[in-house]
């Protein structure tokens, strides 16, 4: 007598939309950079082909920035992203906060549509879950190599040169095993990328012969210092002698800044600079996972992830690209019980991590302006953080200097979930609970290092309207046309709490129909900033709005202590009338949800339910930019 058994190919008794992705098919099947997010799209109603969060993909790490996952339409930040059941979301962008390595996983779950009560927090659910080790001793271990050796040259580099380089190595190992047999077993996992790509950036350099003030045969340039005002406040000046401007009226800053400039290395006036400057990645992946069977109804399980990414991305100029840098940690614990043969109790504990921090290549190292180019006004409150190059824009030629956008980024999530499992009959019931407070810091500002631009118009002809000199000549004398520079770091440290309740009940009326129903309730407590930097406005229907800024340390305090910048013809007041987060709260969320799946044949299930789905957090990046008004712009 033979026994045989299979799972069956469809599941009648889910009333979820969305699909699981098992093991085999995340090793099995073919994915660019080793990551399962791309097999994502095999779900109906999933693409990702559109385009990334602009603020995540200029800001973030790794590929986090780069993953753009639309669920039936939704915006790609409506995702939540769990990891063996705890939060994997980064509040500041919604992207995932850990990639564990696809050796590392048992499955992962997308729930597109009426899933149950028991998730929350966002539209749409990615839940990941790792593997455990077995009474069998199993490892792997595997190296993926790219390199330049095997490719053609690009059309824009030298012909002459080297093809430029690109090395990309990706490695990694798995081990897993008892360490007491049938109760204690044990996983871990590395995986390292080591990733250098030669970039090809092509910009525009004047020639040696106008950074060295010698004009001749260009638009006439005027001496700005010449300007005088005639008859009817008609301006003149004097244009320079030989259309020649003398070294000794270079601006000393000019002078010092013009070794951060490129000089040509390709022939020609325009698209004369070539920057071979490489992409850098690397990365390197930790996973340690431990499962303990206690007794027969009683088992526990921990995880701990580590990852550090460093990402370096060049500019137009070498050594003036973006510095980013990446750590996030997860710890979790928990357990299983069962009470009775029919109940079961779960709990898991979490702590996440996520450190991101953007800067230039000069920060914390080299205080640039303060001990070379003597700007004034950038800078003011000498922040390690926006030690660099400011970026400079001189009209018809590329922009150089370090990137002027800084933020530091340091996230803090800690939870705990509970849950309880009853099967009465045809009926499986759920109750839990999750507590969750979420920590927010950020500190930065667009324009961190400046940003200064010449437009050709201070060496133009004053006689003639919109008259054009030369935007060279005009840096060489040290005269702006437009000027961008942050006032002080914009800093947050937004805290809040998120709550959640659940009950739900799965009835199985046959072996066709089944009814899945419940309600969840969540809250999310508006973040409240403990720096008091954070303001927001009131009365904005009105003649008279008023700026509030937050009261978290105390009420009727002054409402520009620590702040340098000054606001005209708004009043601005620190009574704690809009509450901590200087928001309403928002404590509806209501949730009901229904599921039906019938089962038509052995080939054909028909799901249908409708619900209401709360996006809880709609990235914290906009809460944060309420700190960013009083920490001041300067024009």
């Amino acid at each position: 007598m033979e026994v045989s058994g299979s799972a069956p190919l469809l599941s009648v008794d889910d009333t979820t939309v969305g699909q699981v992705i098992e093991n085999r098919r995340i090793v099995d099947l073919p994915l660019n950079g080793r990551n399962y997010l791309q097999l994502a799209s095999l779900s109906p109603g999933v693409t990702n082909t559109s385009a990334p969060s602009n603020g995540a993909s200029s800001f973030q790490g790794g590929s986090r920035g780069a993953v753009s996952i639309t669920i039936n339409g939704q915006r790609n930040d409506f995702n939540h992203y769990t990891l063996d059941g705890i939060e994997n979301t980064d509040p500041n962008f919604n992207t995932y906060i850990l990639l564990p390595s696809v050796d590392a996983l048992q499955e992962f779950k997308m729930q597109t549509a009426t899933y149950p009560s028991e998730f929350g927090f966002s539209v749409s659910q990615i839940n990941v879950t790792t593997k455990s080790g077995t009474n069998g001793f199993h490892g792997s271990a595997f190296e993926f190599l790219r390199n330049s050796w095997f490719d053609a040259k690009n059309y824009f580099d030298s012909p002459t040169a080297p093809i430029p380089e690109f090395r990309r190595n990706q490695f990694g190992a798995t081990v897993g095993g008892p360490i007491i047999r049938n109760r204690l077993f044990f996983l871990g996992n590395y995986e390292g990328l080591r990733d250098s790509k030669a970039q090809t950036r092509i910009a525009t350099v004047p020639l040696s012969a106008l950074t060295g003030g010698n004009f001749t045969g260009l638009n006439t340039i005027y001496d700005p210092s010449t300007r005088t005002a005639g008859p009817g406040g008609t301006i003149t000046a004097t244009p320079f002698p030989g259309n020649m401007i003398s070294s000794s009226r270079f601006s000393p800053i000019a002078t010092a800044l013009l070794k951060y400039w490129g000089t040509p290395n390709r022939s020609g006036t325009s698209n004369n600079y070539v920057n071979n400057e490489a992409l850098t990645n690397t990365s390197n992946q930790y996973m340690a996972r431990i499962d303990y069977q206690m007794t027969k109804s009683l088992s526990w399980f921990g995880r701990y992830n580590f990852d550090k990414d460093a990402q370096y991305v060049p500019g137009s100029f070498p050594q003036e690209g973006s510095v980013i840098s990446t750590r996030p940690d997860q710890v979790l614990a928990g357990g299983t019980q069962v009470l009775r043969p029919n109940l079961v109790n779960e709990v898991r504990f979490g702590w996440t991590r996520f450190v991101n921090d953007l800067t230039g290549p000069n920060a914390y190292k080299t205080d640039i302006n303060g001990t070379i180019l003597h700007i004034p006004g950038l800078n003011p409150s000498n922040a390690s953080a926006f030690w660099g190059v400011p970026q400079i824009n001189v009209a018809g030629y590329g922009s150089f200097g370090d990137p002027y956008t800084v933020y530091l980024t340091h996230n803090n999530i800690w939870e705990g979930h509970d849950t309880a499992s009853w099967t009465l009959g045809k009926h499986f019931l759920m109750i839990g609970a999750v507590y969750q407070p979420i920590h927010y810091h950020q500190t930065g500002n667009q324009a961190a290092l400046g940003s200064l631009s010449m437009d050709g118009s201070a060496t133009g002809n004053p006689q003639v309207a919109g008259s054009v000199g030369n935007s060279v000549a005009d840096f060489l004398l040290g005269y702006l046309s437009f000027t961008q520079v942050g006032i002080q770091p914009a800093d947050a440290e937004l805290h809040g709490t998120y709550y959640a309740g659940f009950v739900g009940d799965t009835w199985r009326l046959n072996q066709k129909l089944t009814i899945d129903y419940g309600v969840r309730y969540e809250y999310l407590t508006p973040l409240a900033d403990q720096t008091d930097n954070s303001s927001n406005l009131t009365k904005i229907d009105t003649s008279a709005p008023i700026l509030v800024r937050a009261s978290n340390k105390g009420t009727n305090l002054d409402p520009y202590a620590g702040i340098t910048a000054r606001l005209t013809n708004v009043p601005i007041v620190r009574d704690g009338r809009l509450g901590p987060g200087l928001v309403n709260p928002d404590k509806n969320n209501f949730a009901p949800r229904l599921g039906i799946s019938y089962a038509l044949d052995d080939k054909t299930v028909v799901r249908a339910g409708i619900g209401t789905f709360y996006d809880v957090l709609d990235m914290g990046n906009s809460i944060y930019d309420m700190s960013r008004t009083l920490a001041g712009l300067r024009r």
